[in-house]
């Protein structure tokens, strides 16, 4: 399964230039990503659990990103791991590895399905599973996502592990940008339908429950999480 749309412009917009310096597509499946990257005159590496997969010639190692990322300590300049860690069992080993490869003031992106947007949070409240998690037509979770992270969750591991967060943004919205931005019209249609349902208190709280105030958990379809290494 592929990136979500968008995603892989947004990581190249948020990367810059990388002329001269080691960059790492961490879970690089095919190489789709990893293509535009040596592109971009850097010095381009890749890692995956699957090296039958990869179709580039630069060089690339096998990993299994619950245990190692294989390369030495501050090793990259840049890193980028774009939807990967919903499908790993130790989120937490995963940053704590890329923070040991990546060089002091290194910068790191990493995407991951967005569980707080409008479509995600009433997908749970009706089916109990998230976008991007439910079970589909092989009876797998979500091609193999095994993992739905909150971005507190993603923050609070990037911070435990000396990064610095530099910006949080999306690929791009959900599908509901028409009520986030026409708000004062479709939302009071939507508050006044709800309220014949529900009581005030009710209400307030699945308000608090559906609707985040970031634009970007509000809409986004993918989080992109920019961060420098302390």
């Amino acid at each position: 399964m592929g990136a979500s749309k968008g995603t892989h412009e947004k990581v190249l917009e948020l990367l810059g230039d990388i002329k001269g310096e080691k960059v790492l597509d961490c879970g690089a499946g095919k190489g789709s990503f990893t293509e535009q990257l040596v592109n971009k005159d850097g010095k381009i590496y890749a890692c995956d659990i699957d090296p039958s997969r990869f179709r580039l010639k630069i060089p690339f190692k096998k990993a299994n990103f619950n245990n190692n990322i294989p390369f030495n300590n501050s090793f990259f300049d840049k890193i980028v791991s774009v939807e990967v860690i919903e499908h790993l069992e130790n989120p937490a080993i995963f940053i704590k590895e890329l923070s040991r490869v990546i060089k002091k003031n290194g910068q790191l992106i990493i995407t991951t399905p967005n569980i707080q947007n409008v479509k995600s949070k009433l997908q749970f409240l009706f089916k109990s599973e998230f976008h991007w998690f439910q079970e589909n037509e092989f009876g797998n979770k979500g091609s193999r996502h095994i993992h739905p992270l909150y971005l507190g969750e993603i923050i609070f591991l990037l911070e435990k592990y000396n990064f610095k967060i530099d910006k949080i943004t999306e690929n791009r919205t959900s599908g509901y940008t028409l009520y986030y931005t026409d708000k004062d019209n479709l939302f009071k249609k939507f508050n006044y339908a709800v309220l014949n349902f529900f009581s005030d208190m009710s209400y307030r709280i699945l308000s608090v429950f559906m609707f985040p105030k970031n634009r970007s958990l509000l809409l986004g379809d993918i989080l992109i999480i920019k961060a420098t290494k302390k």
